[in-house]
């Protein structure tokens, strides 16, 4: 089954615990839960200690009922057993029993019976503890005895004491093998063991040390065998090669594979359970490539945000997709015969891209005095690639600032008309609805703007035939005024008036930054000891964002919630509204090494006014904050940086990684702080840079 890689630990509960000389549990956690006694016919409450469980490396939220220990035993819903442990159960409610079925076994559970039939023969079970029917906040269950189950069926039970958690895995096995492959014809590293396996992943994006991403795979109570797999290099496909070894030996051994990877890719885990294989593939899957008729566009349909090169060929063009593979099952030519394009045509291409095996070229044949830089615009939305044969289709909406607190948007109109505008002052809404034969614009897009006077932009071509529908988001504290459009004129034009700020004759007023929170959504980025990156990452740059207006600047931020834009989307953001600079926030993590602690920035330096940046906010960070200067690293490949027209930098505050900056990160002051040492460096260029 497809698993996504990704690391978010479901925490349940965290404390510790110790058993005192009278044998009394001291700082754990305790609830009351109502225990039946069918000998007495009632419930009686019991105050029980709460248990945390473990399936693997991953913390497990059981049920609204969770596991505790009632008479030196522990007891979990059945709905655990099911999910978890992949078995079925009947419920015979006539006997009051419970029958879990599993890989032909079958266990028939008796609430408050000392014994089970297991697969027909009598069990006493352990200490005596029964099933038992429980109540815990208004929630009734049936909880069973967690050792005997899971021992009955097949898995190996391990105790942290000190936290009172119980760990479930297969039972003990070894890695036989660890490879570069194809699975399905598609790159992967295949580890192979003598036995079930269960597997924990995380993909650690953009270490940027003078190293590359890594993708982090923990098998636990798992070990090597006498095979060694310390260093092996693949250089292809994007990855650069792995390494294994026994990451952990308490409480039980866990083997961490490491694959280094020279970008980010998308990547996929299958397991084969009749060779007990996990299968890690490295491409981006090609879903679906149509031709939509009423946008007069192409859709390349994408599982990931894509990576791609437009190669102009005069009487055809060429899209490459890096790093995917096809898996449209259609005829490999679709014909189109619009006033632009003939046909298209598809297939794996044998790359001669260095490092990329897997390349989809997607060839679009065109009509005969058709050319690519008239008549054709190509784009990336979230996970589509987007080729539309009118030209920029974005190319008549312009939103631009005449002043530091106020915004004018103008719709271009081909000829004169009057469009219809209305104007909701209660909920900051302003729509405009603007005939499809007046003017070119996108189907359906969501431009955020976060700019203090208006906060989106949503274009609508879809819902009717004959109009576009914009509409705007404008702040509380905004007004707006309609300059043209009412009546009959070949433009509609919006006048957005925020809040006044109190600084008099800013000098950076006309300096528009566009900051980046990495991640967001359901892209934790790095997530380590309770704490998610995406957050520090969004904190900080709110906090970087008051710091700017406050000095004068305008701000633009790519997210202010827990939201995911697309990687090509934040470029696109600041390439449309023409910022000045773009600065992504971001965190470290580098599991492979817990001692790395720094600051550091990443860049294109193809660019020498994005490596002057660079430069500039790695030197104020240095400065700002008591941690190690890691310098500078070059990486062409970063989109934000890559696909940004203006100056940009990639800022990593600090290793997540690192117990002892870790505790400084999640502090409000310390993020503070860095927020100050990135307005230095920001102001620092655009005083020497831009204001010279």
């Amino acid at each position: 089954m497809k698993k996504y890689i990704s690391m978010l630990l479901l925490l349940v509960f965290v404390f510790t615990g110790t058993v005192n000389a009278e044998g009394e549990l001291d700082g754990l956690v305790t609830v009351p839960v109502d225990v039946y006694d069918l000998s007495k016919d009632r419930y009686e409450t019991e105050t029980v200690p709460i248990v945390n469980l473990m399936f693997g490396k991953e913390d497990i939220l059981t049920t609204d009922v969770p596991a505790f220990i009632l008479d030196g035993r522990t007891l979990v819903p059945i709905r655990f057993i099911v999910e978890t442990l992949d078995a079925e159960v009947e419920w015979n409610q006539d006997d009051r029993q419970a029958i879990i079925y599993k890989d032909g076994k079958e266990i028939i559970l008796t609430i408050d019976s000392d014994e089970a039939l297991v697969d027909g023969r009598r069990v006493k079970l352990p200490s005596g503890v029964p099933a038992k029917l429980v109540t815990y906040q208004g929630s009734a269950r049936t909880v069973v005895p967690f050792r005997f189950i899971s021992e009955q069926l097949g898995m190996e039970i391990e105790w942290i004491s000190d936290t009172y958690t119980a760990v479930i895995d297969y039972p003990h096995s070894s890695i036989t093998d660890v490879k570069y492959t194809t699975y399905n014809g598609i790159p992967a590293i295949a580890i192979k063991a003598d036995g079930k396996i269960n597997y924990n992943s995380m993909y650690v994006p953009a270490i940027r040390l003078g190293m590359t991403d890594q993708l982090v795979v923990d098998i636990p109570n798992t070990d090597l065998g006498s095979k060694n797999y310390l260093s092996n290099q693949i250089n292809e496909n994007g990855i650069s090669g792995f390494r294994a070894s026994l990451y952990e030996t308490s409480p039980r051994d866990v083997v961490r594979v490491t694959i280094d990877m020279e970008m980010q890719s998308r990547t996929d885990t299958y397991y084969d359970s009749k060779t007990d294989t996990l299968y890690i593939t490295f491409n981006n899957v090609i879903k679906d490539i149509s031709y939509e008729n009423n946008s007069q566009a192409v859709v390349i349909e994408t599982e990931e945000t894509p990576a791609f090169n437009v190669i102009d060929l005069g009487d055809k063009v060429v899209v490459d997709i890096l790093d995917a593979v096809v898996k449209v099952k259609d005829s490999d030519v679709i014909s189109v015969n619009s006033d632009v394009i003939k046909q298209i045509r598809y297939s794996q291409y044998d790359s001669d891209y260095q490092g990329y095996d897997k390349v989809t070229r997607v060839v679009f044949d065109l009509q005969s005095g058709i050319s690519m830089n008239e008549n054709m615009y190509i784009d990336a939305i979230n996970n589509d690639i987007i080729v539309y044969t009118t030209n920029d289709p974005m190319n008549q909406l312009k939103y631009d600032y005449p002043s530091l607190t106020s915004s004018i948007l103008t719709l271009e109109l081909n000829d004169k008309t009057q469009s219809t505008i209305t104007n909701d002052e209660i909920n900051k809404l302003m729509t405009i609805k603007v005939s499809k034969d007046q003017i070119n614009l996108l189907d359906d897009v969501k431009l955020d703007y976060y700019d203090n006077i208006i906060k989106y932009i949503q274009i609508d071509g879809a819902t009717q035939s004959e109009y576009y529908t914009v509409t705007i988001k404008y702040d509380s504290e905004t007004t707006a005024k309609v300059l043209t459009g009412n009546t009959s004129s070949s433009e509609v034009a919006v006048q957005f008036s925020g809040k006044e700020s109190s600084i008099s004759n800013p000098v950076y007023g006309d300096v528009l930054v566009v900051l980046d929170p990495g991640h967001g959504g359901k892209d934790s980025g790095a997530y380590v000891g309770g704490v998610a990156e995406k957050n520090l990452n969004l904190d900080t740059s709110l906090k970087l964002k008051d710091l700017l207006e406050e000095a004068g600047f305008k701000v633009a931020m790519t997210r202010t919630g827990d939201t995911y834009p697309g990687l090509y989307e934040r470029a696109a953001l600041a390439n449309a509204m023409n910022a000045d600079l773009f600065l992504s926030i971001h965190h470290n993590a580098l599991p492979s090494n817990l001692s790395a602690q720094g600051v550091l920035t990443v860049y294109d330096g193809t660019s020498s006014s994005k490596t002057a940046f660079a430069k500039t906010i790695q030197k104020e960070m240095a400065k700002g904050l008591p941690v190690p200067n890691m310098g500078l690293q070059n990486r062409p490949k970063i989109v934000v940086t890559r696909e940004t027209n203006m100056p940009s930098a990639l800022a990593e505050l600090g290793f997540m990684t690192n117990d002892y900056e870790r505790s400084l990160l999640v502090q409000d002051y310390y993020r503070q702080r860095g927020a100050q040492a990135l307005f230095n460096g920001i102001k620092s260029y655009v005083d020497s840079q831009l204001l010279k």
